[in-house]
């Protein structure tokens, strides 16, 4: 636990499997800041709360502001409260204790947080330094397989000649026997050591995945196929596919039109394309991520026909097979590139800028017999906006 002073208070803490960060702050008299936040999370939870009116609401809490504040710190690091999430509302619920003896009495009262989105350069900043000190956390773990490779060499060889000495000294007239027990005491020793050196490669393979994930999330890991597809052309009077096939432009401004590419590569693997926004205005009403050729484009593949699409008006990532993100305020803009890359293995879409991720990556409900009808897709809105696929 780390704490600046008596009404500054933040430590982590793990509920159901799950790590999180608690934030505790007395902003100015009677007026308590609750936060709570999870790594790699672009969302958090916040509650303000006034004392006096927490109290009315429940009178059975008589503490003064400053002892309530130690016991909800207390009741979290010994984990004497339980945590749950209903409708968009994170709830904190804690047991208050009245009375003595057999009239004892348990009164449950709960604090409730909103959730919201923090500031994306902010979210990124603490995305690259949990990669950072996961990384640190492999190296050192790496660093330190040899010096304890090299320890149990060493204790073995040192119980080994302990043993001998012994059993020389004491049982000369026996040295059939001893070489017996000790060639069964090498054997022994050797066995622990294998199951010793079996424990740490499965420790160090557990580290080598998690650090692989993490490189993947930042792009400097598993590699991935860069793929450079043609639109194909959906025969609509509202787009006007170009550029051998690579550029569409919207003709008409009635309504959204989709336009897919070519399918995938159907072997299970990451795959990225990446597109420029040549030319749009203010509201950037463009979107594009990854469909199936099973699915529909004529209004749109957000519309409830695609994996996962990215709206570039405001950031929201449409999943109709699971849910929408809410939008972190993103606005594409004339000449900006963005690439979208799927992963085929962990069934996950993200949408990046240069390697920085635009929201944490999506889950995805995707079938291994589907992987083969993946395709990128582009949904475009206003007259004269126009999008091309380009090479990084």
């Amino acid at each position: 636990m780390q704490s600046s002073n008596p009404t500054n208070i933040s430590f982590d803490f793990t509920y159901d499997g799950i790590e999180y960060t608690f934030f505790l702050e007395r902003v100015e008299l009677n007026i308590l800041h609750f936060k709570i936040s999870r790594p790699l999370d672009p969302n958090y939870w916040q509650s303000k709360l006034k004392y006096p009116d927490f109290q009315d609401k429940y009178p059975f809490i008589f503490l003064s502001e400053e002892r309530f504040f130690e016991y909800i710190v207390y009741c979290i690091e010994s984990k004497e409260f339980e945590m749950k999430v209903e409708s968009g509302k994170l709830k904190l619920q804690f047991t208050f204790e009245t009375g003595r003896g057999r009239f004892v009495e348990k009164i449950n009262f709960e604090i409730i947080f909103d959730q919201l989105t923090g500031d994306v350069k902010e979210n990124l900043s603490d995305m690259a330094s949990y990669v950072k000190k996961i990384e640190n956390q492999y190296d050192s773990f790496k660093n330190s397989i040899e010096v304890k490779f090299a320890d149990l060499e060493e204790k073995m060889n040192l119980n080994i000649k302990n043993f001998m000495d012994q059993m020389i000294e004491k049982n000369k007239k026996h040295q059939e026997e001893i070489t017996i027990d000790i060639k069964n005491f090498i054997i022994n020793e050797q066995r622990k050591l294998d199951i010793k050196r079996l424990d740490i490669s499965n420790e160090f393979s557990l580290n080598s995945n998690q650090v692989r994930y993490f490189n993947n999330f930042s792009f400097g890991g598993q590699p991935f196929t860069q793929i450079y597809p043609k639109f194909l052309n959906p025969n609509s009077d509202k787009i006007s596919v170009l550029n051998d096939n690579r550029t569409i432009e919207k003709l008409q401004n009635t309504a959204w039109q989709g336009v897919r590419c070519e399918e995938i590569s159907s072997i299970p693997g990451i795959y990225q394309f990446s597109i420029r926004i040549d030319k749009t205005d203010n509201n950037c009403y463009i979107m594009f991520g990854y469909c199936l050729n099973t699915q529909n484009g004529a209004n749109g593949y957000y519309n409830g026909n695609c994996l996962a699409n990215f709206n570039l008006n405001n950031g929201q990532i449409y999943c109709p097979s699971i849910a929408v993100i809410a939008a972190n305020n993103f606005k594409g803009l004339t000449g900006m590139i963005i690439s979208a890359t799927i992963d085929t293995y962990m069934k996950v879409i993200y949408f990046h800028i240069n390697g920085f991720p635009l929201a944490a990556p999506r889950s995805i409900r995707l079938n291994d017999e589907d992987i083969s009808k993946i395709c990128p897709c582009v949904d475009i809105y206003t007259l004269g906006d126009k999008v091309s696929i380009v090479k990084i």
